[in-house]
């Protein structure tokens, strides 16, 4: 498998550390892809996510997904299932639902990080 990362990415290092949990961190090959505002990767866009987001996985079988918490899932699926995401429907939803507050808390920081960094001062929003 391959994963195409930015090692400042939180998406990325999520789907990393799932790897590492499951023990298939061995079976991934890491590919850096530079997913930046205002520099346009159109070969990324148009061979790995449309969306132009990291992370995105090249399975074994050539298949690509994309969106963390997809990668995350087909890898505990991979894995045997029910190691990250539980099959116990009570438990499963629980994890799903703080997954998404995690995901919409690294999409939070990461506008902020654009915002304040790479938006000129003067056209800024105040955070």
């Amino acid at each position: 498998m391959k994963l195409f990362y930015a090692p400042q990415s939180p998406f990325a290092r999520k789907v990393r550390a799932a790897a590492i949990e499951l023990g298939l961190n061995q079976r991934i090959q890491l590919e850096y892809a530079e997913v930046v505002p205002g520099r346009p990767n159109s070969d990324y866009g148009q061979n790995r996510n449309p969306l132009r987001k990291i992370p995105a996985l090249i399975t074994d079988d050539g298949e690509t997904i994309f969106d963390s918490t997809v990668i995350c899932e087909y890898l505990d699926a991979l894995a045997g299932g029910g190691i990250l995401i539980p099959c116990d429907q009570s438990r499963r939803w629980r994890v799903l639902t703080n997954h998404a507050l995690a995901q919409g808390m690294c999409e939070s920081v990461i506008l902020i990080r654009y915002e304040t960094s790479l938006r000129p001062e003067p056209a800024r929003w105040s955070v």
